[in-house]
């Protein structure tokens, strides 16, 4: 991309995005279903656009603190400008060390400058603990106990399968369960919405490169244990500090 733009590394997400959009897609859109980060990279800017904000610091006004998150951040690349309290991340890939996105020519950690989370922005650079996303997932997942963000018609088409594939959700099921995995150089997250009104949250500061071997293993250890839960407390976590 620095080549074909002509720009110097690290190259910023204005110039990715004017990449991507100087060539033509190889298919007819609507025709053809492709994971892609691209979108929410480019509805980061978006929101800033019509805001007059900061992406990150829109997000955190109008969506997180009302909900009672504080601590969410976008992430940085460099490990001395990790955020206070935020855990060191070890990547367990056997091709571990990547060529310094800075165009040093340096190898480094994948987690530390061979991937480039501060561009990822909008499309899932945020940190957060198992905590602030649980809160987040309760204002979005439907059930009546809490207030949610989302309409019932979002609600609907966020869940509702397009080609197969459920917006933002790896999977949706028929009887009300929603799951979803997330992979990056030295972190693994899995978050899961069951119909019973049960959701739950697993973070690491590890990974490698079976993932979904891992969160397959993640998902049975959860569900196995809660099937032993009789009772839950009725005070609220929550209103708790961590």
């Amino acid at each position: 991309v620095a080549n074909y733009m002509d720009t110097e590394l690290p190259v910023n997400l204005d110039k990715i995005i004017e990449f991507v959009l100087s060539n033509r897609l190889p298919y007819r859109p609507g025709s053809y279903y492709d994971y892609s980060n691209f979108g929410y990279c480019v509805l980061g800017k978006v929101i800033e656009r019509i805001s007059g904000m900061s992406y990150e610091d829109y997000i955190k006004a109008e969506i997180l603190r009302p909900l009672g998150i504080t601590t969410m951040q976008l992430a940085k690349n460099r490990i001395e400008d990790k955020a206070n309290n935020e855990v060191v991340y070890y990547d367990h890939a056997y091709n571990n060390m990547r060529l310094s996105l800075d165009g040093s020519g340096e190898y480094v950690p994948s987690p530390y400058g061979g991937f480039d989370i501060e561009a990822l922005g909008a499309a899932g650079g945020w940190l957060a603990t198992p905590v602030d996303l649980l809160k987040f997932l309760t204002a979005i997942d439907g059930f009546k106990n809490t207030p949610d963000i989302l309409t019932n018609h979002s609600l609907l088409t966020m869940t509702s399968p397009e080609k197969g594939h459920p917006y933002g959700w790896r999977s949706t099921s028929a009887e009300g369960t929603w799951w979803r995995t997330g992979t990056l150089a030295g972190a693994s997250a899995m978050m899961k919405r069951k119909a019973n009104g049960i959701s739950w949250v697993v973070i690491t500061n590890t990974s490698n490169r079976r993932s979904g071997s891992f969160h397959n293993r993640i998902n049975w250890l959860m569900d196995s244990q809660l099937e032993k839960i009789t009772e839950w407390p009725e005070r609220d976590f929550f209103a708790m500090n961590y």
